[in-house]
C-alpha cells in the first residue's frame, strides 16, 4: 500500500510539472 501511495504522488507530482511547462510553453 506504502508503494502505491508513493507511486501516485510521483505521478501527481510528474502530471503537475507537465502542466507547468505546457503553461509556460503557451505563453
Amino acid at each position: 500500500m506504502k508503494t502505491r501511495l508513493t507511486s501516485f504522488i510521483l505521478l501527481l507530482v510528474a502530471a503537475a510539472s507537465y502542466g507547468q511547462q505546457d503553461a509556460q510553453f503557451t505563453q
